[in-house]
């Protein structure tokens, strides 16, 4: 795309000059056919780019557009690591958590859904890094990536437990879907428990994190436990 985009703006440029020859010196002409070029061929490149960045949002692995859906995710962590925080970083990584799980949703394979699980299960387990890295920074670096993990994990859970998600040939891989949900379940557990440390600890203030807003993430935890384990006791029944 981008090849064709650039050969057609090179081919415009030089109909252009022929014209402008009529009106200005060679010398000038030349300079501005260059930087005219120039500016045009980036133009195209960074709008075709984007062209196919968005033509890949919905691709599913194995697909041909897929290596661009993870380039740009790539790039996207890249520069999250560079001038981002490190909240900033663990919200990446879990915003393309998010995007394993749409993927698994609307896999058409085994092969498929096994590489979107897979794929997710990296990505929490980065997400976990990322907060016993933010430990060893500082107080207010840890409690922030918390509650990005608390958060994000338990939207990540309940997109994940849908009844989309347990339909056709994904039924074979609901054993693997256990025990990343485990894992999901556990690095929202680890956000909490960080969370309660610092302010037991009085490592960070109301400035950071109200006591209110303490009360109110653990009694939502608690709330999504006992609905797992209702979930768990119909599921034996």
């Amino acid at each position: 795309i981008v090849r064709a985009a650039v050969k057609t703006v090179t081919k415009f440029v030089e109909q252009l000059s022929s014209v402008l020859d009529i009106f200005f010196s060679r010398r000038v002409l030349s300079f501005a056919r260059t930087s005219l070029t120039i500016f045009l061929v980036g133009a195209v490149a960074v709008g075709s780019w984007i062209a196919s960045v968005s033509a890949s949002y919905d691709s599913l692995p194995g697909e041909i557009m897929y290596s661009v859906k993870m380039a740009n995710e790539g790039t996207e962590l890249l520069v999250a690591n560079m001038l981002g925080s490190d909240k900033d970083k663990v919200s990446m990584i879990l915003k393309h958590a998010s995007n394993r799980v749409d993927e698994y949703q609307r896999s058409e394979s085994d092969e498929q859904a096994t590489k979107s699980i897979e794929s997710l299960k990296k990505k929490i387990e980065s997400s976990s890094k990322s907060l016993e890295e933010a430990e060893k920074k500082s107080p207010t670096a840890a409690v922030e990536v918390a509650r990005v993990i608390e958060e994000k994990t338990e939207e990540i859970l309940v997109a994940l437990s849908g009844e989309e998600s347990v339909i056709g040939a994904k039924t074979a891989l609901q054993d693997d879907v256990t025990n990343v949900e485990g894992l999901i379940h556990d690095a929202g557990i680890k956000a909490v428990e960080m969370i309660v440390k610092k302010v037991e600890q009085k490592e960070v203030g109301e400035d950071v994190i109200t006591t209110d807003e303490v009360k109110k993430t653990i009694a939502k935890r608690l709330d999504q436990l006992v609905s797992d384990v209702s979930k768990i006791e119909k599921a034996n029944n």
